[in-house]
């Protein structure tokens, strides 16, 4: 899915409903990417923090547990949620996204 949105080094990722984190620490791994977590479900947001410290990417991976509502998307290049369909990527713009080009994409 990264891949398909065209992520590059020292691009932004935010992945809304982040989970168990899988999304995040690829940007941060295989993309040289830096990415945000965002997750309301705390045991989540606790083992994702666990692994992305174990893998030594803390300084490139944030995990946040908060209702993606109140996270600004300003700052991103690519936005990323998850549906449970198949994965989609769109350059449309959102008001919230401040970037004329910030790429989405839903799993």
């Amino acid at each position: 899915m990264l891949s398909l949105a065209s992520l590059k080094p020292n691009e932004r990722v935010v992945d809304l409903g982040s989970g168990d984190g899988r999304i995040v620490i690829a940007a941060a791994k295989s993309f040289g990417a830096s990415a945000l977590g965002v997750d309301v479900r705390g045991a989540l947001v606790k083992e994702c923090r666990r692994r992305v410290r174990e893998m030594g990417l803390s300084g490139r991976v944030k995990v946040l547990r908060r209702n993606f509502r109140d996270v600004s998307l300003r700052k991103a290049d690519v936005i990323s949620r998850s549906s449970g369909g198949s994965p989609t990527v769109s350059c449309h713009s959102p008001r919230r996204a401040g970037r004329r080009r910030t790429r989405f994409t839903s799993t």
